[in-house]
């Protein structure tokens, strides 16, 4: 193995020939297989060098550039990426592949750990419905673009830290802040500049954020790290660390009311209630009992809900909509168009997994194929008709991660993907409420009400295919699973039992 990891002498002469020979046979016939070739060379050679560096300074570069990568054509191939971020991720995540080969991250209980496991077993589900894919090309693509992020996000994350033990949890996080602060401030002005109109949200956070949605998710993410940092639980801050925490919390705030994205105030909503529940150390059993009554007294009561919700006429899409008109949109299901149209598409979602209720339709074919599921009852003034040139604002998928796997993957891959959520959340909980650490309790908790926001802007949203959200998550799940790790120490001296 190490003949193939650690090249000798010899290999680099083979690898120079076959390198200059791609330059110059595509330099005499312009062919773009050799080309191809070229880049793939390239992009490994790459790879085994980034290997050579530590893997925080890989992370720690990733995250600073993605939030600034602004979406770029690849030639005339029709292909776009954001650069330079996915560049580094794609390059990354070669890397990760050569330090696994060499055993650097062959941690049996982070391998083995339940959250690692379902996420492998969550990907090979979504590999062998790939199978039965009726888009195999579009299914290739995507299978690709979430094996590199979860190869870069949540295993070269592990490597990176597990040889940095002495820096915070939340460095990933923090790190991706630091290069989101000139965005918002960027967006702020944008929006000022436009007239500081509602509908001027969706435009000001390009090219950095397709729109204001996946601006506000990953900005709704970082509020919980950094109220924790401000007002540190049972901690007097220094007054330097405070200032800066505290502005930068500000600015998170004012990121995300211009933001004008409902989903994202509701996710910070979510946190705050759930932030009550790590403070009560309410238990999840109570947590599911309470869950099963409200569900039941919901049920019996649908009819009055829906007649109520119909009759609800406050609509966020008329123009300079003010907050209370924003806020009481949200429960209109009629006339508010947004709303509206996310019903249409999970209607879509739900018709095409009732016909292909166990494969599903194949990993990033819903935004293809669910046009001839439309019924025109349900359609909108904004309803799309094509997957090729949507107005801005009008695109998008399923908008709901839990459906989007739903009618993508089918009924098994769905299981399995909300058993990973529920365990994400356990874990964080049990991390939260046990860690004989009080630094880790703290950052445990702000990473898991940073989960907690996305994972309820979830229901209304789906962001994980792309890095700048996806890097966040998978990041924050991989250092979750690293808390837990040394939390069982204490589990296995006799201490506290969760459930």
């Amino acid at each position: 193995m190490s003949a193939v990891i650690f090249l000798q002498k010899y290999h680099y002469y083979a690898f120079a020939f076959i390198f200059a020979s791609l330059l110059t046979g595509y330099f005499i016939t312009g062919n773009e297989v050799l080309f191809s070739g070229l880049g793939i060379l390239l992009v490994l050679s790459a790879s085994f060098l980034f290997s050579f560096i530590d893997s925080i300074r890989l992370l720690m570069l990733l995250a600073v550039t993605i939030p600034f990568s602004i979406q770029s054509d690849i030639g005339a191939t029709g292909i776009n990426i954001f650069f330079p971020s996915e560049v580094l991720t794609g390059v990354f995540a070669g890397t990760a592949v050569i330090k696994i080969l060499q055993g650097k991250i062959a941690n049996t209980l982070f391998l083995f750990h339940p959250v690692t496991v379902l996420i492998v077993v969550y990907f090979l589900f979504t590999l062998v419905t790939g199978l039965f894919s009726t888009m195999p090309a579009v299914s290739i693509k995507a299978l690709l673009v979430k094996g590199t992020y979860l190869l870069v996000f949540y295993f070269l994350v592990f490597d990176a830290m597990q040889n940095n033990r002495g820096k915070s949890f939340l460095i990933c996080v923090t790190s991706y802040a630091i290069a989101l602060i000139p965005v918002i401030i960027y967006a702020l002005t944008q929006f000022s500049e436009y007239g500081n109109k509602k509908d001027a949200a969706d435009f000001s956070v390009l090219p950095f954020y397709k729109d204001h949605t996946i601006y506000s998710a990953c900005v709704a993410f970082l509020i919980p790290v950094f109220a924790f940092k401000a007002f540190p639980p049972g901690k007097r801050n220094n007054s330097t660390e405070f200032i800066l925490s505290a502005g930068i919390l500000i600015l998170l705030f004012a990121g995300l009311f211009f933001s004008f994205s409902r989903a994202a105030w509701i996710s910070i909503i979510a946190a705050f209630i759930f932030l009550i529940i790590l403070i009560l150390k309410i238990r999840p059993v109570v947590l599911l009992v309470i869950s099963v009554l409200i569900s039941v007294f919901l049920y019996r009561h649908s009819d009055n809900f829906l007649a109520a919700l119909k009759k609800n006429k406050n609509d966020s899409n008329i123009r300079n909509a003010d907050l209370e008109t924003q806020t009481k949109s949200i429960a209109n299901i009629s006339t508010d168009q947004s709303n509206a149209e996310r019903l249409n598409r999970w209607k879509c979602a739900l018709r095409m997994f009732s016909e292909k209720p166990f494969t599903g339709f194949g990993s990033g074919a819903y935004m293809f194929k669910y046009f001839d599921y439309q019924r025109k009852d349900d359609m909108t003034n904004i309803s799309v008709t094509s997957p090729y040139h949507a107005v801005q604002g009008h695109g998008g998928s399923v908008h709901s991660e839990y459906l989007l796997v739903l009618s993508e993957n089918g009924i098994f891959t769905f299981i399995i993907f909300f058993t990973l959520v529920v365990k994400i959340i356990l874990t964080g909980m049990k991390n939260a409420f046990y860690h004989p650490d009080k630094i880790k309790r703290r950052e445990a908790a702000a990473l898991t009400l940073s989960l907690i926001t996305y994972l309820v802007h979830g229901l209304f949203n789906n962001y994980l295919d792309t890095d700048k959200a996806a890097f966040l998550f998978w990041s924050s799940v991989c250092m979750t699973v690293m808390i837990d790790l040394s939390r069982k120490k204490v589990l296995e001296q006799g201490g506290h039992t969760f459930i």
